[in-house]
């Protein structure tokens, strides 16, 4: 399915035929978790947490949902690991804004955008998050045997019938040929 904007999710379950209709509802389940919680979170989506967070950037704290306050966390922590580097501001109008500006407060559940014209995307960190929350999905209906891509966001679980997933690049110049092959 095509998901968070225009990104293709498969998901791919290794089942004896018998589970054959068990596997397709856990799948089924699992992407409707996922566009549910892309409908929560995206900062395209007019009534997501993020949206509101971004429409009071400068004017109030927001209460925003456990999944959005939980990658607000990463997304700070990770900035702060990388000096920067990581930093969801990077679509403010306001050029001063940066990672620093968003204020967590853990107590409250609440999230504040600073400065005025501050806003956020969580795009860089959402995706990620969501596949982890369909495998949750998927390990929850019973199954330890899948792979779920996410346009090259990739979770892997147990075997594909007796071997590991094997995850691999292939070169667009080089006839199709894998350059780099993960077991």
């Amino acid at each position: 399915q095509v998901m968070m904007g225009d990104v293709p999710v498969s998901i791919v379950i290794e089942a004896p035929r018998k589970r054959g209709g068990k596997a397709f509802e856990a799948m089924e389940s699992a992407f409707r978790e996922a566009r549910d919680l892309e409908s929560r979170v995206s900062e395209w989506s007019t009534k997501s947490g993020t949206s509101l967070l971004n429409q009071m950037a400068g004017l109030s704290p927001v209460k925003v949902g456990p999944d959005l306050f939980k990658m607000l966390k990463t997304a700070l922590s990770t900035s702060e690991e990388t000096d920067g580097a990581f930093d969801i501001t990077f679509s403010s109008t306001n050029r001063t804004a940066s990672w620093r500006d968003l204020m967590i407060d853990d107590r409250r559940r609440t999230a504040f955008l600073n400065l005025p014209g501050m806003s956020i995307g969580v795009s860089g960190i959402a995706k990620g998050y969501i596949i982890d929350r369909m495998r949750d999905v998927l390990k929850k209906s019973g199954f330890r045997n899948f792979i779920i891509n996410a346009g090259g966001d990739i979770i892997t679980s147990g075997l594909n019938g007796e071997k590991p997933w094997s995850v691999g690049i292939r070169s667009p110049d080089k006839n199709g040929k894998t350059i780099c092959e993960i077991f």
